[in-house]
């Protein structure tokens, strides 16, 4: 099952550099101007481009027919939250430390339909980078760089520039670096190193008959478990603030690594239906390791004495295909979907433990959405 997915992997990424390369050639061949001398542009005396000049919109806004083009916010804001947590008005609890584990406090509705790993503890860090689609009339830049103090840095970089008119790509970039707070040994002694990148680009024809979205997303999340802090059991609430506080863990490790090609295109027949079709592939792997095993932290051995490591691997393709449109302020949507799964976890063995590891979903559904006002929506 893990070959047959691996084999749809492949075949899934060449029809994206297929899709790319066609729309390049078929823009190009279309949009080309004939030369007839030199021209120049006077840039030195007028402000041509600007904050004004370029929009960015989302995906979900093109599905629903919005017409929402977003504007670059260029004031300075709440640059003092900048963890997470604060980020999101301390809705959610970490372990600590920017990086480490975190959930929310109050249960999510899961947004995904069908079997999901369960290992959801790092999905922030992946869930929150929602990719923009720019509409640039120049190349448009974004860097945000966060120094906070402890070895705590946070880099992000956002480039996106317009081909043509109507065909746009852009990348983003971002790393967290987050130094240990318990026995930092110095500057660059990390407890946690995140890296994610997403390239993608956008294309409509001129008509505006037909449109695609295409991106690439990957992240790695690596984690050095503490175990928290080292009592006794006559602890005091100030010993786990201690400087000479000691970890739990020394050489426990957990990462996190996520990538997903998504594909959306539709076929515009007119305001009031629109022909779509959605093609998504994802791949998680959670490991998590520590040597040797702790038997006095983790209470009992189960498996090895000597070291302790755990790995799944979580692969999902998913095809969607529907209709929707816009009646007056009423917005509609019904799809088809087939999805497949398959999960490789070392201690999963289906002929003594019963359990499917691998299986095909189909689902049906549909919504309805009506804008009253602007601000009221059912």
């Amino acid at each position: 099952m893990i070959n047959q997915l691996l084999s749809l992997h492949v075949h899934f990424r060449f029809l994206l550099i297929f899709a790319a390369v066609a729309i390049a050639f078929a823009v190009h061949a279309q949009e080309t101007p004939q030369r007839r001398g030199s021209r120049i542009v006077d840039d030195s005396t007028r402000n041509i481009y600007g904050p004004n000049t370029s929009h960015y919109y989302f995906e979900d806004d093109f599905f629903a027919n919005r017409n929402a083009l977003h504007k670059i916010d260029t004031t300075r804001w709440n640059f003092h939250r900048f963890s997470y947590v604060q980020r999101f008005d301390n809705l959610y609890q970490d372990l600590g430390n920017i990086g480490t584990a975190i959930r929310p406090i109050y249960t999510p509705v899961s947004e995904v339909i069908g079997a999901n790993t369960g290992f959801d503890t790092y999905d922030m860090y992946w869930n929150t980078e929602t990719i923009r689609y720019y509409d640039t009339k120049s190349p448009y830049s974004n860097m945000k760089l966060v120094l906070g103090g402890k070895g705590r840095a946070m880099t992000k970089v956002t480039f996106s520039r317009n081909i043509t008119p109507r065909w746009n790509f852009g990348f983003n970039y971002r790393a967290l670096l987050i130094d240990k707070l318990i026995q930092r040994k110095g500057k660059g002694d990390r407890n946690v190193r995140s890296t994610y990148y997403d390239v993608y680009s956008v294309y409509h024809t001129k008509d505006s008959l037909y449109s695609v979205f295409l991106n690439y997303r990957k992240n790695f999340h690596k984690a050095d478990e503490s175990g928290g802090v080292k009592v006794g059991d006559d602890y005091k609430f100030s010993d786990f603030y201690e400087e000479t506080a000691q970890p739990n863990l020394i050489e426990a490790e957990s990462n996190d690594t996520r990538s997903s090609y998504h594909l959306y295109h539709q076929f515009r027949v007119g305001r009031g239906l629109q022909l779509y079709h959605k093609g998504d592939w994802y791949k998680q792997r959670n490991r998590f390791k520590d040597s040797p095993a702790d038997s006095a932290y983790y209470d009992f051995v189960v498996v090895d004495s000597l070291q302790t490591r755990d790995e799944v691997n979580f692969n999902t393709l998913r095809n969607e295909v529907g209709v929707k449109g816009s009646l007056a302020k009423l917005f509609y949507n019904g799809y088809v979907t087939w999805r497949k799964y398959s999960m490789d976890y070392r201690y999963f063995h289906e002929d003594h433990l019963y359990l499917d590891t691998s299986a095909e979903e189909f689902y049906v559904g549909g919504k309805m959405e009506l804008q009253a006002d602007s601000l009221i929506t059912v």
